[in-house]
């Protein structure tokens, strides 16, 4: 009888402590200050992320994962400066993996700490090879240095792991960068194909194209990118160097007061030849 009762009282202890953690792992009022971050954080509510984050690293200022996540936090509101300074805090602090490096050399890219940047992504390249998107990060933080070679063999490795419109575009681009037109029209039309809905990818297509002398052809993407946005001041713009390409110095001007009227803050400008019709 005895050992029966304290059987079913240590039972009842257990269910209730398994309760507890039940209702702890719900409730946010039973949660650590650093969980309510993480929770906060995966509902992409960086502002109410930061605040708990920022409690728990009062009590524990060297918790790498906490300042990680609160740099990435500031990264997604664009407080780049902020970002950096706790996600290169969390790398001194031991948060060595490829997402931190990673997250780290967007930031640093953001600020326009290019070089700073290349080295980040190298690092998160020996952490892990195989994790693409370094490669893809990495591609175009190299361009932004100019050193496009280098540039296009990240984006090889990333597009080698990854075939997606995102790399095909940006090694478009970074060709394009290069006069190789022929590889960058190539890479725009794969982007294109698998993906029709970034004007964007028009816009640079049509540029590719009026660079390779085919008018027509550029127009009709740029035309295209409108359909998609027709508020997009940058391809009234294209329009109207087209145009001018084409000597059709009123077309030129018709496009370009468009572009001017979408993007009144945008210095749009347009070199014309007035001693042609």
């Amino acid at each position: 009888m005895v050992r029966g009762a304290l059987k079913a009282f240590l039972m009842k202890c257990i269910y209730g402590i398994v309760l507890l953690l039940l209702i702890s792992s719900c409730n946010p009022s039973f949660m650590s200050d650093y969980l309510k971050g993480v929770k906060y954080f995966s509902e992409d509510n960086y502002e109410e992320a930061i605040k708990y984050f920022t409690k728990h690293l009062e009590k524990d200022s060297l918790d790498g994962k906490a300042l990680a996540f609160r740099g990435q936090c500031y990264s997604s509101l664009e407080k780049y400066d902020l970002a950096i300074n706790d996600l290169a805090l969390a790398v001194n602090n031991g948060k060595h993996d490829v997402e931190t490096y990673n997250d780290l050399g967007n930031a640093l890219y953001k600020t326009g700490e290019f070089l700073d940047a290349v080295n980040c992504f190298y690092t998160a390249r020996l952490i892990d090879k195989n994790y693409a998107q370094t490669y893809f990060n990495l591609g175009v933080a190299l361009a932004s240095l100019e050193k496009y070679r280098n540039s296009i063999q990240a984006f090889n490795q990333y597009l080698r792991m990854k075939q997606d419109h995102l790399g095909y575009y940006a090694r478009g681009t970074t060709y394009f960068y290069m006069d190789e037109l022929d590889s960058a029209l190539n890479d725009l039309n794969k982007a294109i194909e698998l993906d029709k809905t970034k004007e964007d990818y028009f816009i640079k297509r049509g540029a590719i194209y009026a660079e390779s002398d085919k008018y027509q052809e550029a127009l009709i993407d740029f035309d295209n990118a409108i359909k998609l946005d027709n508020s997009y001041g940058e391809a009234y713009h294209a329009k109207a160097i087209t145009y001018a390409l084409m000597k059709n110095n009123l077309k030129a001007c018709e496009e370009l007061f468009k572009a001017r009227k979408l993007d009144p803050e945008e210095d749009y400008k347009l070199d014309i030849d007035y001693n042609t019709n």
